[in-house]
């Protein structure tokens, strides 16, 4: 079966610092789940969702980088990774082949999981480029991933971090909301780590005119600028 080309974690990252793109908004397992009319660890099915991902997915804004799972390095029958990648194949064999024929980003920029080679003060740094001495608006579900503190604990600071705080669990219904909250907070730049519903909105700021990145998880494997053991990492 086809995929799509994807860049690299590294290459995704420096097209956003460069301000290629405006936006980036990740779809992995979650999203795919929904979009085949099944359930999430955090929403229930929801055609309204399936479609709003669908659409972002299939005709996004090319301010957007929108980012898929990429294939594994080691595509190797007898390896772990490479088994969970042709079921990741299979259960969607019925949506990849409407993926625009375009080059997608890493969904992996946030998952240290994913990409143990990553896990360094040095990634967390390039990350950070992204909110460095800009005034940011914080969009989170939980404390799990990113929070002000460790916005402001990080190598780049930014210039300061007014916080939306939405559902953790079947947050779509806040859709609206959620964007009339981040237009009235008045802030340069979105980071968003807010589940299934960052991805329409990231599209829907940056249509605004607004910068938004979604970076869920990536405050999992970090504190105070320097990686948490994996084995710390809460799951």
């Amino acid at each position: 079966m086809s995929y799509p080309e994807v860049m690299s974690e590294e290459w995704t990252i420096e097209q956003l610092v460069n301000r290629k793109y405006r936006g980036l908004a990740r779809f992995g397992d979650g999203d795919f789940n929904i979009m085949r009319g099944q359930s999430d660890r955090y929403h229930h099915p929801c055609p309204h969702l399936a479609q709003a991902l669908a659409e972002t997915l299939h005709r996004g804004s090319n301010q957007v980088l929108n980012c898929l799972i990429p294939p594994p390095l080691l595509a190797q029958p007898g390896n772990l990774a490479y088994q969970r990648w042709l079921m990741y194949l299979e259960a969607n064999a019925g949506i990849l082949p409407f993926l625009n024929d375009e080059r997608y980003g890493s969904s992996n920029v946030s998952r240290m999981d994913s990409c143990p080679h990553l896990h360094t003060t040095g990634w967390w740094m390039s990350v950070s480029e992204l909110w460095r001495d800009r005034d940011i608006c914080l969009v989170s579900g939980s404390d799990r991933s990113l929070t002000k503190k460790k916005l402001d604990t990080s190598p780049n600071a930014p210039k300061s971090v007014a916080e939306v705080t939405c559902k953790a669990r079947d947050n779509f219904s806040q859709l609206d909301d959620l964007y009339k909250l981040v237009l009235e907070a008045d802030k340069e730049v979105v980071i968003l780590s807010s589940g299934l519903v960052t991805r329409p909105l990231v599209h829907k700021l940056v249509a605004a005119g607004l910068f938004a990145y979604d970076l869920g998880h990536v405050g999992l494997w970090f504190n105070e600028g320097h990686p948490i053991p994996l084995a710390d990492c809460r799951k």
